[in-house]
């Protein structure tokens, strides 16, 4: 005949042995998750030391970049030629779309409103400084499919490029509609002098690279 007692024994002696399996599986499977969760930290904090550190040595590299003009006063209490709301890309050394300036803010990608005036354009930026550029250093405007990072669609930026002290900078906007895009590039192009509507200048001076995305605006 069965003992009852040993039976039960031996059946709970099984379960706490099953038990203890699982709890060692279980903490097994946890310090595998604290694994990978801590090696994935490392990595993201190893990408931005990265990120920052190439991001401060670009700056220390652009200290010869002057400092954009400021707003001449009363100039925005003045009717523009033309306004737009959109996005400010980037403004990159001559018209190497790659080489950002990262000094005095020009690398901040911002959303921004675009003035034109008989002076030059005046570029309102969110949480960035405005930009200023007289109408006597823009030395030619185009529609281009991408700067630095940003590609749309074909002729889907405006960028123009002008001269910052002695060195000629090329600065991308992108507006809101694609029917603010025409009539702010009609505007911008007509402050060249001896220049009407460029539309020849869309044609010349390619950027280095020029995928497009027909994705939408982003």
């Amino acid at each position: 005949m069965i003992d009852p007692v040993s039976a039960f024994q031996q059946t709970g002696t099984e379960y706490v042995v099953e038990l203890v399996a699982q709890v060692e599986q279980d903490a097994s499977y946890a310090g595998q998750y604290v694994t990978i969760v801590v090696v994935t930290l490392i990595v993201i904090v190893l990408l931005l030391s990265a990120l920052w550190l190439g991001w401060r040595n670009r700056k220390l590299r652009q200290k010869h970049v002057e400092v954009p003009a400021s707003i001449p006063e009363g100039l925005l209490d003045q009717e523009p030629l033309v306004l737009d709301e959109g996005m400010y890309v980037a403004t990159v050394q001559g018209r190497d779309w790659l080489d950002r300036i990262a000094v005095h803010q020009l690398g901040i990608r911002t959303d921004a409103q675009m003035e034109v005036h008989s002076q030059g354009v005046a570029i309102l930026r969110n949480g960035a400084s405005n930009l200023f550029v007289r109408a006597d250093q823009i030395t030619d405007v185009r529609l281009e499919s991408g700067i630095n990072g940003k590609f749309v669609e074909k002729e889907g930026l405006i960028v123009f490029s002008w001269m910052l002290g002695h060195q000629e900078v090329s600065t991308g906007f992108r507006t809101k509609t694609a029917a603010g895009k025409r009539p702010l590039y009609t505007a911008l192009s007509g402050l060249i002098p001896e220049a009407g509507p460029a539309t020849q200048h869309a044609a010349t001076a390619k950027p280095n690279t020029t995928p497009t995305d027909d994705s939408g605006r982003e």
